[in-house]
């Protein structure tokens, strides 16, 4: 049992959705709390008010009059309850059911009944009280005792100044009976209201845990090696659901960059086990001939081989921690491409392809210039290489874009990503010479520019087309 409230006191969101409907409760005491001093403060400064009206009425009607009316101040008793007054005349006589000593004070005046009326007349009110109940049917014998204690039994509030010839005072009671029935209210609204309030905080308290117990399961898979696992809803409707979403985003780029590094680790084993067998053939027949300079020339071959590999994996790393894009120039797209192909016409001609250059208003961005040189040339060589004889290739510029066209076999729709990545080769282009490492130099060198890299193919369907569009980081010069 300990252990489950343990535990029930650990989950976050249960115990923010209890202390905010505590909050609440609190909050609503509070509020009750000044209310009922407002409205008593109002209330009874309505009541002094209407007091000194009351007082000022009367003693014009004294003066009016000249004398003190016969019966005045001797009033029915419960009318009291209400408003009610007394008179004392320069002989001490008290018109009135109130003390003499009441009228040693000036102005307004807090009194108890037992300072305000003599033992004679509070009997005698009592029993006009008790006298008043006899004719209600009541089945609780403590009634008439808590009508008479409780709302019979106020404090008073007093008026008293010089009137004709004495002094005179007018009396009702204080709103103490009020504010206290008021403040009943409060308690019981209180109270009524806290078992829902709670109860309402823990439903949603509990579901909100469950929803951060499910994200704490998946993350447990995630860390088991389970990256599959999704978390967010299908229907987004707050921001623990966006950040489900972010957290399988990430997911999601951790098992693609695990599946591309299992992919990169085969094709590092695959692509580099015939320089290495080579070299090892070279070594195994050099031990056996007196004249080792053919083989040592091709030992240092597969060894350069080998090493430039590992040299284009490492200059792919640098640039994808994005170090030299704080070198970044003005840089004409159509004269990068006009000077790419005046380089290269004459080797692709030597080839026995074609080479074309078309320029549309191309723009002026924010790059590096030789690493944008070895992109386009990247792109031109993997043209030449993978195309027959006879093939055109085009390099294009049209604002933003810049395009690289052939008209050769192509790459299957299904293989176009794959190739962007570091020694992925085509098992068709597994006998040309290399390594697999051009089109993901390429990949890279757009990922530094923040360009969105698209293979597709060629015109009329035929060939393939590598096409960039630079983006914001990449911006016009000025």
């Amino acid at each position: 049992m300990f252990l489950v409230i343990k535990r029930i006191f650990r989950m976050s969101a249960l115990r923010q959705a209890v202390v905010l409907s505590l909050s609440f409760l609190v909050l609503l005491s509070a509020g009750g709390v000044l209310l009922n001093r407002y409205l008593t403060r109002e209330l009874q400064t309505e009541i002094d008010d209407e007091l000194r009206r009351e007082f000022a009425t009367i003693s014009r009607s004294l003066r009016a009059q000249g004398q003190v009316p016969e019966g005045f101040g001797q009033t029915d008793l419960l009318s009291a309850i209400e408003m009610s007054r007394a008179f004392l005349h320069e002989d001490g006589t008290v018109s009135g059911s109130v003390k003499a000593d009441v009228f040693k004070t000036n102005g307004l005046k807090t009194l108890q009944d037992a300072d305000l009326f003599s033992e004679q007349t509070q009997r005698e009110f009592f029993a006009a009280i008790e006298a008043e109940l006899a004719g209600f049917e009541s089945d609780d014998d403590t009634s008439t005792e808590l009508f008479v204690g409780g709302e019979f039994d106020p404090v008073w509030r007093i008026f008293v100044g010089p009137a004709l010839d004495g002094r005179l005072v007018v009396f009702a009671p204080t709103i103490g009976g009020l504010g206290t029935e008021l403040s009943a209210v409060i308690s019981i609204a209180v109270i009524l209201l806290s078992i829902p309030t709670l109860a309402v905080g823990v439903i949603f308290g509990l579901r909100a845990q469950a929803r951060l117990d499910r994200i704490g399961k998946g993350y447990e898979r995630i860390a088991d090696g389970d990256l599959s696992v999704r978390l967010a809803p299908t229907v987004v409707v707050d921001d623990l659901d966006r950040l489900t979403q972010r957290i399988d985003d990430a997911t999601a780029k951790l098992q693609t960059s695990l599946r591309q590094m299992s992919e990169f680790s085969s094709n590092i084993a695959h692509d580099l086990r015939t320089p290495l067998t080579r070299l090892r053939v070279h070594l195994d027949q050099a031990e056996a001939e007196e004249t080792l300079s053919d083989h040592e020339l091709s030992s240092i071959e597969q060894v350069d081989s080998i090493i430039s590999v590992f040299d284009s994996i490492q200059r792919i790393a640098r640039l994808r921690t994005g170090e030299r894009r704080a070198k970044f120039q003005p840089v004409n797209l159509g004269a990068l491409v006009n000077h790419a192909a005046e380089i290269y016409e004459a080797v692709a001609e030597d080839e026995g392809r074609v080479l074309v250059c078309r320029l549309d208003n191309p723009a002026t961005i924010s790059g590096d210039q030789g690493l944008l040189t070895q992109l386009l040339a990247n792109l031109i060589e993997n043209a030449i290489k993978h195309t027959d004889q006879g093939a055109t290739i085009t390099i294009a510029v049209k604002d933003r874009i810049l395009s690289v066209c052939d008209n050769g076999p192509g790459i299957p729709t299904k293989e176009r990503p794959k190739v962007l990545e570091p020694l992925y080769r085509l098992e068709t282009s597994r006998g040309t010479p290399g390594a697999g490492i051009g089109l993901a130099m390429v990949k890279a060198i757009a990922d530094l520019h923040e360009a969105e890299i698209a293979l597709s193919e060629g015109e009329h369907h035929i060939g393939l087309k590598v096409a960039l569009q630079f983006g914001d980081i990449a911006s016009e010069a000025k």
